[in-house]
């Protein structure tokens, strides 16, 4: 919900969140390594999607919604400074930023915009209004997805921790 709230409150889309998720059992910062990096083909990040069962399209307006927010420098400042370690800017990317005119500035949006498997969609969704419901829908197929059962999960006291074990839950 609060991911909802910051995406409404900032101008993106409003969607629909399903309440009752449970929080994992287990919070290691190497889970978050099955995230493909911003360095991955086009090809390898459907790939990993369509693990999770989303489509091409469900996986281009999930990173699209970083439009709303900010980029950070580490991800796109190879292509200001030393590109492909030329030690020169990447002579494709333009100051007047526009991802279908090959002006991005993250490497990775720039090269869903070109890649056969990826630019005609991209390019529909340039040219359309419905950016923010389609991005709400992809959203709500993310939360709905590895829903923990059973005793899988916990409703955590502080989002950033599991909760420690109480002497009640050591017995049953």
């Amino acid at each position: 919900m609060a991911t909802r709230d910051v995406v409404s409150f900032s101008g993106g889309a409003r969607y629909s969140v399903t309440t009752g998720r449970g929080d994992g059992l287990v919070s290691l910062a190497q889970n978050a390594l099955t995230v493909p990096p911003p360095t991955s083909s086009v090809s390898s990040v459907i790939r990993a999607f369509a693990l999770k069962r989303f489509t091409a399209t469900d996986m281009i307006y999930l990173l699209g919604g970083h439009t709303i927010g900010i980029a950070h420098c580490a991800l796109f400042k190879d292509r200001l400074y030393n590109y492909k370690n030329t030690g020169k800017p990447d002579p494709s990317m333009d100051l007047s930023l526009q991802i279908i005119m090959g002006r991005g500035v993250l490497q990775f949006d720039q090269d869903l915009a070109s890649d056969r498997l990826s630019k005609s969609t991209v390019a529909a969704i340039a040219r359309s209004s419905d950016f923010n419901a389609w991005f709400g829908q992809a959203m709500f197929k993310l939360g709905a997805t590895q829903v923990l059962t059973g005793k899988q999960w916990q409703i955590r006291k502080s989002c950033r921790a599991v909760n420690l074990p109480t002497l009640t839950s050591l017995f049953n």
